[in-house]
C-alpha cells in the first residue's frame, strides 16, 4: 500500500541556488547583449562618421568647381568692361572731341591797316560791336589809325575725328598779360572746316592798341592770349570747343 504523501516530504527551495542560478543566467546575458549593443553604436557612429566626411568632401569638391568656374568667368567680364569702356570712348570722341589747334610761327604776322578810313572812330566802335565779339571796346580810346595794329595768329587745326569739324568763330577767353590793350579777336573767314582725319591752316586777326607797349610788352600781349572756338560742330552736333593758345616763340614786329 503506497505511502501517504505528508508534509514532511514537500521542501522548499533552495533560494540561494535559485539566486545563484539567475545570477548566472544573467552573467550569460548581459555581455552578449551589451557587446551586441556596443557594436550597434559603433557602426552607427562610423557610419555618420563616414556619411559627414563624404558630406564634406562633396560640399569641397562643389564649391572648388565653383571656384574654378568664377575665376574662368572674370576675365572674360573684365575683358567685355574694357571693350565696352573703349567703344564708348571712341563714340565720345568721334562726336564731341574738337581739333587740336597748335600756333604757326612761319605763318603769322602784324600790320597796319587804316581801320578809320571810310569811317570815325564812333562809327567804327558802333560796327565791331554789331559784327565783333568784342573783348574790351575801352581799348578803342584812340582816334589815330598808327595807335593800332592788327595781329594775324596762324594755327593748325588738326582733326583726329572721322567726322568733319566747322568753326564759326572764336572768342578770347583770357585777355592775357595786357589784356586792357585787346580790343577783339576773331576768324579771318565766316566759316572754316577741317575734314575727317586731316588738318588745315586756321588764322585769327586780333586788334590791339599798342599805345604804351614796348616792343617786348607787345609779343607778350599777343603771346599770353588765350582764344577759344565757338560754334564748333561735326555736321549739325555741337561740339566741345578747342582751347587755341599763342606760341611765345612767335614774335610780332609793331613797327610794321
Amino acid at each position: 500500500m503506497a505511502n501517504k504523501p505528508s508534509m514532511d516530504s514537500i521542501r522548499t527551495p533552495d533560494l540561494s541556488k535559485l539566486e545563484k542560478n539567475q545570477g548566472g543566467l544573467y552573467d550569460d546575458y548581459t555581455p552578449a547583449q551589451s557587446k551586441a549593443s556596443g557594436s550597434s553604436e559603433t557602426d552607427l557612429k562610423k557610419k555618420v562618421e563616414k556619411n559627414s566626411a563624404g558630406s564634406e568632401k562633396s560640399n569641397k569638391g562643389a564649391s572648388s568647381k565653383s571656384s574654378v568656374k568664377a575665376k574662368r568667368y572674370i576675365p572674360v567680364r573684365k575683358i567685355v568692361c574694357v571693350v565696352v569702356v573703349i567703344a564708348v570712348v571712341f563714340v565720345l570722341l568721334t562726336l564731341f572731341a574738337p581739333p587740336i589747334f597748335i600756333s604757326d610761327e612761319a605763318l603769322s604776322n602784324c600790320r597796319s591797316e587804316n581801320i578809320f578810313e571810310d569811317i570815325g572812330a564812333e562809327q567804327y566802335k558802333t560796327q565791331i560791336l554789331e559784327s565783333k565779339t568784342v573783348y574790351n571796346i575801352d581799348a578803342l580810346s584812340s582816334d589815330l589809325n598808327e595807335s593800332y595794329r592788327i595781329c594775324t595768329v596762324a594755327f593748325k587745326a588738326i582733326n583726329y575725328t572721322p567726322l568733319a569739324v566747322s568753326v564759326d568763330d572764336c572768342v578770347i577767353l583770357s585777355g592775357g598779360s595786357f589784356k586792357e590793350h585787346i580790343v577783339f579777336a576773331c576768324l579771318s573767314d565766316d566759316t572754316n572746316e577741317i575734314g575727317a582725319f586731316s588738318s588745315e591752316t586756321i588764322n585769327v586777326e586780333i586788334l590791339i592798341n599798342k599805345d604804351g607797349l614796348s616792343d617786348e610788352e607787345f609779343d607778350e600781349a599777343i603771346t599770353s592770349i588765350v582764344l577759344m572756338t565757338s560754334g564748333t560742330k561735326k555736321g549739325s552736333i555741337p561740339c566741345v570747343p578747342a582751347i587755341m593758345n599763342v606760341s611765345n616763340v612767335i614774335s610780332f614786329d609793331m613797327n610794321e
